[in-house]
């Protein structure tokens, strides 16, 4: 077994291929975020874009992020200020990732064991999440043009039930899309260490203002600590059917 360290440097808005996954540098700066070990940290931080999922993490010295097979452990970050020069403006901050790349065959029939399964804790974009968001944006996309249809190109077309009846077609789509998206964007803070108490800290002040309307928007995100992206979008698209059933029976009739 040979191991191979592979130290790759990146600066402030350049891309680098680190062993197949496409990362972008940003917003280097001195802020709050999560060490290997879990621990949150206050220091020299940039944000890692992966161009692949869409999906992005803040990352310090000491942070270690698992693309792909790869474990990449963040080394040291130089913040520095952006000069302006006659070729446009410059910036030399820079962040340093070392990977050690394991060259052996795994034996037939053994399935890989980490070395330290206790070991530290790692940041890990996955790829779902791209699928995810690609999934809920298409969602999202195919009720905003059905209600295009629907309301405005062949609005004359419909009687006053049939428009009630078609108003399912794009509702739940739409409530579906909206709820996936936004549960799955929390999750990747989640996993950039920000946690879910965190998120909804305005959330809570927003329910005090708009009393149980806003209880039921926002009660599906509670979810999302204990589950995927698509429980909170399902929990959610069931609480506004509810709604829109009761809106129907009890309130519409009497407009």
């Amino acid at each position: 077994m040979t191991r191979d360290r592979i130290t790759e440097t990146i600066g402030e808005n350049e891309v680098a291929d680190l062993l197949g996954i496409s990362v972008a540098a940003a917003n280097f700066a001195t802020g709050e975020y999560t060490n290997s070990l879990g621990q949150t940290k206050v220091g020299p931080s940039v944000t890692l874009v992966l161009l692949d999922t869409e999906s992005d993490l803040t990352v310090g010295e000491g942070s270690a992020v698992t693309l792909g097979d790869d474990t990449w452990h963040v080394t040291k970050i130089t913040v520095s200020p952006t000069v302006e020069s006659a070729a446009g403006l410059h910036s030399s901050s820079r962040i340093i990732l070392v990977t050690d790349k394991t060259k052996q065959s795994q034996p037939l029939g053994q399935s890989g064991i980490p070395a330290n399964p206790s070991g530290p804790h790692t940041v890990n974009p996955s790829s779902t999440f791209g699928l995810g968001l690609m999934a809920y944006n298409f969602s999202i996309v195919i009720a905003l043009s059905l209600i295009g249809y629907i309301y405005g190109y062949a609005f004359d077309e419909f009687s006053e039930t049939e428009l009630l009846q078609a108003t399912l077609f794009w509702y739940l789509p739409l409530v579906f899309g909206i709820y996936g998206r936004t549960a799955t964007k929390i999750k990747q803070s989640m996993d950039r260490g920000v946690s879910l108490q965190k998120q909804l800290a305005t959330a809570s002040l927003l329910v005090r203002f708009t009393g149980p309307l806003g209880l039921a928007f926002f009660f599906p995100f509670f979810f999302v600590s204990k589950g995927s992206a698509l429980k909170v979008a399902v929990v959610g698209a069931v609480v506004w059917l509810v709604l829109l059933e009761i809106f129907f029976v009890g309130i519409w009739p009497s407009l």
